[in-house]
């Protein structure tokens, strides 16, 4: 019997029932990535079958390095880019609709925190 190994290039077939619509759709992703239905599935698949391990992977370390770990999430954010990114305007802020083209128009709130132009209509009764 032939042991295994990483470079065993033997291929195995694998089924699948798909739905028209879906099978369309993997072949229309397939053509824009230059590949062929199969290879797109395996690649798809690898993928999923990779994030999906490692969302399961679990990293041990000694103590010390451990609470090391946590010193630093504690540890209040500072530098440059912090600083840069602290005085970027903000969506939820007003002056930053006003950056965006809406200056001079009252905006609302949608309840998510972000803003959007407020529809002006005539008074009833006014023509236009």
């Amino acid at each position: 019997m032939a042991s295994k190994n990483a470079t065993d290039t033997h291929k195995r077939a694998v089924n699948l029932k798909v739905r028209d619509d879906i099978r369309g759709l993997i072949d229309r992703a397939a053509k824009v990535h230059g590949k062929t239905r199969s290879d797109f599935m395996i690649d798809a698949a690898r993928r999923a079958a990779e994030d999906a391990l490692l969302d399961q992977t679990l990293v041990q370390v000694d103590p010390d390095s451990y609470k090391h770990y946590l010193a630093v999430l504690d540890q209040p954010p500072s530098g440059e880019g912090f600083e840069r990114l602290m005085n970027a305007p903000k969506p939820w802020q007003p002056y930053y609709c006003q950056r965006r083209r809406f200056a001079g128009k009252r905006t609302i709130s949608n309840h998510s925190g972000l803003r959007r132009p407020t529809i002006h209509r005539p008074p009833a009764g006014s023509r236009r």
